[in-house]
């Protein structure tokens, strides 16, 4: 299979890349280069990007020329559009660079798609669970009203519009995923919540929790990789278009969330609590019923996967190293 994965430098991305056969030509197109992620991560840990069925394409997804030029230079068989601003926080501080990238970036995508030789693409996006807003302590499923109170869930909102609307018009198949908190793996982000606050129990410091009584939803990112992995088999033979949330479907409490690291790092955690900023959603329980069903899944709760994140940081000391060295993805 061919595949373009635009954003396949982030987070993500590297996951889904280390862990697609070799038998997939891998067509990466990101603001990075793969030095910079190398440099970033380690020669050992990022020797899989080497390899001769992956190759880069470093470049701004709002580039039509560029873009262009990736798309029609290869059939592409399925787009996994990652790129985006993925942080809250960041897309609330530069509103236009967020809709730059999340929502002209998705359009200049289709745009250049809609004119080259991979047309006919199957398309698998993640979008986020930010889209549903605030959803007062109710678990909400694939049916439920879409109403987000941050910039950043405006445009994956806007995104998800664009891409379902251009699917359904061109019969491309197409999957969306509506991710809960990702976390896990080697490549997690140092500036998430999960690996931020595992660092600062690791080295002594102060964990800062604004708020505390919010109600998350965490997924794994194994889970999320194997979703990923089976909408492209699906696509290769079926012509669809579906959303699926990808979640836990269990919450827990922010302030819980220390507790259950510092029973896993064996440590006491320093914590200053915050105003809860007005951009952060205070409730979100995604119903994984769906995609539980469909891709014949069974998704990790918190308690497993942060054992697992635990012992690969012990394993690899990633999470000090990354701390250490962020490079914004």
């Amino acid at each position: 299979m061919k595949i373009l994965i635009t954003g396949g430098l982030g987070f993500i991305g590297l996951n889904l890349i280390q862990s697609l056969e070799s038998e997939n030509e891998i067509v990466i197109f990101d603001k990075k280069s793969i030095g910079s992620v190398c440099e970033m991560y380690g020669y050992e840990k990022t020797k899989f990007l080497h390899s001769s069925h992956i190759k880069a394409v470093k470049g701004d997804i709002c580039d039509e020329e560029l873009l262009f030029s990736v798309l029609n230079a290869t059939k592409f068989n399925c787009i996994i559009h990652l790129c985006a601003i993925s942080s809250v926080a960041e897309a609330e501080s530069n509103k236009d660079e967020c809709n730059r990238v999340n929502v002209y970036g998705s359009e200049m995508l289709l745009k250049t798609l809609s004119k080259s030789i991979s047309k006919n693409a199957g398309i698998i996006f993640t979008s986020s669970r930010e889209v549903y807003g605030d959803t007062k302590g109710q678990m909400v499923n694939e049916n439920a009203a879409m109403q987000p109170i941050n910039q950043y869930g405006k445009s994956k909102l806007k995104s998800q519009q664009i891409i379902e609307d251009y699917a359904k018009t061109n019969h491309n198949p197409c999957i969306i995923f509506q991710l809960s908190n990702v976390y896990g793996g080697y490549f997690d982000k140092p500036s998430r919540v999960i690996p931020n606050f595992s660092a600062k129990l690791m080295a002594g410091q102060e964990i800062c929790i604004y708020g505390g009584e919010q109600i998350l939803d965490f997924v794994y990112i194994g889970d999320v990789i194997s979703c990923i992995k089976k909408a492209l088999d699906l696509l290769s033979h079926t012509r669809i278009c579906e959303r699926f949330i990808l979640s836990s479907a269990k919450g827990v409490r922010l302030k819980d969330l220390v507790l259950l690291l510092e029973n896993e790092w064996q440590t006491k955690a320093k914590v200053d609590y915050k105003s809860r900023r007005n951009f952060e959603v205070e409730n979100f329980l995604g119903d994984n019923t769906k995609a539980m069903k469909f891709f014949n899944m069974r998704f990790k709760d918190i308690t497993q996967g942060l054992s697992l994140y635990a012992r690969l940081c012990q394993a690899n000391r990633v999470v000090l190293k990354h701390t250490q060295k962020e490079l914004v993805c």
